[in-house]
């Protein structure tokens, strides 16, 4: 079992985000947008159990394990907008099952742009 606060950022079992809904722009629609995360030893940005998040504007740089991972397949509707990630090296146990990939989507209804 993995610590908790592993991660420099982490939204796990958020449900409903209502990031993508042109009606509704007040100060809970939830996103994630400008930040810069640098030699995470763990992952970079984790979605857990979200939906329609935004991902907008990121840069992970030299990150141990996989950069934005989108955990298990429920993350549906998440928006990846202008996210880079850069020279991940692959350390410890955390990137055995999934590579160390940059991307780590596993649902196909999120979108990249």
């Amino acid at each position: 079992m993995e610590p908790a606060g592993q991660y420099p950022v982490h939204y796990h079992n958020f449900g409903d985000a209502d990031g993508l809904d042109p009606e509704f722009s007040g100060p809970e629609e939830s996103f994630v947008k400008r930040c810069l995360v640098i030699n995470s030893k763990s992952r970079g940005l984790v979605l857990h159990g979200v939906t329609r998040m935004v991902v907008e504007d990121n840069v992970l740089y030299d990150i141990a394990a996989e950069g934005y991972f989108l955990e298990d397949g429920y993350e549906v509707s998440a928006v990846l907008r202008k996210a880079a990630a850069e020279f991940n090296v692959l350390s410890g146990n955390l990137a055995i099952n999934c590579g160390g990939a940059a991307f780590w989507i596993v649902s196909h209804g999120c979108i990249s742009e």
